[in-house]
């Protein structure tokens, strides 16, 4: 029989045939959840799987009500994510939602795959932090829901403890191509910001920050760096939340990061985290920032610098890696984070 419309959108996401991807015994379930959708919310789900997030940005919202397959029980939201984005996904407790999805009730859920991340974790928090359960250092599903604002209400910040409902200064950030700044200093003042180097996009306004207007004023980019300029695409995704910064990975290759807080206190070199496409990572905690802050630590090399981050795309950099240090990353931000007050 002919697949519904929706399971066009599963194809290029999965890499199979319908009939592949989604298992004989689990497709009436699937089925049935999704004809709770509108012709019209069938079709922005199409564009939001063919298009991997730049369309069809709109909730879409069901009911709470777990799915009932052959041999498990799964959420709405978790099915729709491992259909179309992570056939590895387990449970609710691996995704968080994003800040710009307004689905959130006691009632209903988002089920666009493309309003939720998965968690990606360090190996090994860093001490206090290493004497709680992993999972206590990263906020449940429902912490998300309760404190991000909606779609619409963009103007309203709801991370570090600066107050609600206004906009401050949290983060400036640099671009730089090997060992050259490019272009001016950025300064986010939104609850969150879209780093991109997408053509289509227009020229950076105050939640987006277009690396490709940026460079437009650099010199004629050497091979390695054009290659990754390339591949940046729709880049990534800084959130502003209460426990901290976060960076959304929206491009369709890993981002690498290095932070002080996601460290030991004493490390000579920090460690550089792989964060793959569709992930998130905690990058800054600002609790964790006061503590050092009280107590700074002091490295094998000096003291370390407590406010600063690096974000390379593409490319990871540190012992593992072909690249030693920054300056040989053909692309990176450097980010510089204003805690806010207690």
């Amino acid at each position: 029989s002919q697949p519904p419309q929706w399971a066009a959108a599963a194809s290029p996401a999965i890499g199979a045939d319908y009939e592949a991807f989604c298992p004989l015994e689990d497709r009436k379930a699937v089925e049935a959840m999704l004809k709770k959708l509108s012709d019209s919310q069938l079709q922005m789900m199409l564009q939001a799987v063919q298009s991997k997030g730049r369309e069809g940005c709109e909730c879409l919202p069901l009911p709470h009500d777990d799915v009932k397959l052959p041999r498990e029980v799964v959420a709405p939201h978790v099915l729709c994510c491992r259909l179309w984005r992570w056939p590895q996904l387990r449970h609710q407790y691996e995704l968080r939602r994003m800040p710009w999805c307004a689905a959130a009730s006691q009632l209903q859920v988002c089920c666009n795959p493309y309003h939720w991340s998965i968690v990606q974790k360090p190996e090994s928090p860093p001490p206090p932090y290493s004497r709680l359960p992993l999972e206590e250092t990263y906020p449940p599903i429902g912490y998300s829901a309760a404190t991000t604002t909606t779609a619409g209400d963009r103007g309203a910040p709801t991370g570090g403890e600066g107050g609600e409902g206004e906009e401050q200064a949290w983060c400036d950030i640099a671009y730089w191509e090997l060992g050259d700044r490019v272009g001016r200093m950025f300064t986010a003042q939104r609850q969150w910001l879209h780093v991109t180097f997408d053509e289509r996009v227009p020229v950076s306004c105050d939640d987006e920050l277009s690396l490709h207007e940026l460079a437009r004023s650099s010199r004629v980019a050497c091979k390695d760096v054009a290659r990754v300029r390339s591949r940046i695409g729709q880049g990534l995704t800084l959130l502003r939340e209460r426990d901290g910064v976060w960076v959304y990975n929206r491009s369709e290759h890993a981002v690498f990061v290095a932070s002080p807080t996601l460290d030991m206190p004493s490390v000579r070199n920090l460690t550089v985290f792989k964060v793959p496409p569709g992930y998130s990572l905690r990058v800054y905690d600002w609790e964790r920032a006061r503590l050092y802050h009280e107590c700074p630590p002091v490295s094998l090399d000096g003291p370390l610098a407590l406010t600063a981050a690096r974000i390379s795309f593409v490319k990871g950099w540190g012992p593992k890696y072909s690249r030693q240090v920054v300056t040989a990353l053909p692309c990176s931000l450097e980010l510089f984070f204003r805690t806010p007050p207690r």
